[in-house]
């Protein structure tokens, strides 16, 4: 009986503790550098050549040991455009120029991708 009469308290944070992780928060924002923040659009540019890289690289492998279709679409991220590109029998590719938001990206007729300098 003493046991459906216990009750549970949830447990919070207490006022103090939030005022702590409020304050590290803040010192470690204001005491970074801002080249980090700087970096991450590069950060995300060598992402998306990474996606784009490892997509035309998986359907080259397909293609090369698939010789029943003649082309093999790429489906690309939905930001791009064009949105998909072919690859030929053979893993021979045609040119493309891709634009992913305000970058973009080259892809030469063996399939690598390279970002082009603004």
């Amino acid at each position: 009986m003493k046991l459906l009469q216990i009750r549970k308290q949830a447990s919070a944070f207490s006022l103090f503790e939030i005022l702590v992780v409020l304050t590290i928060a803040g010192i470690l924002l204001n005491f970074t550098r801002l080249e980090a923040f700087s970096s991450l659009r590069a950060l995300r540019a060598e992402s998306t050549l990474y996606h784009i890289q490892l997509e035309v690289d998986k359907a080259i492998f397909r293609q090369l040991a698939n010789n029943s279709s003649k082309q093999l679409e790429v489906k690309l991220k939905n930001n791009c455009q064009p949105k998909s590109v072919e690859v030929f029998y053979g893993g021979w590719m045609q040119e493309y120029n891709v634009m992913c938001g305000s970058k973009q990206f080259r892809i030469n007729a063996l399939g690598e991708v390279t970002l082009v300098q603004e």
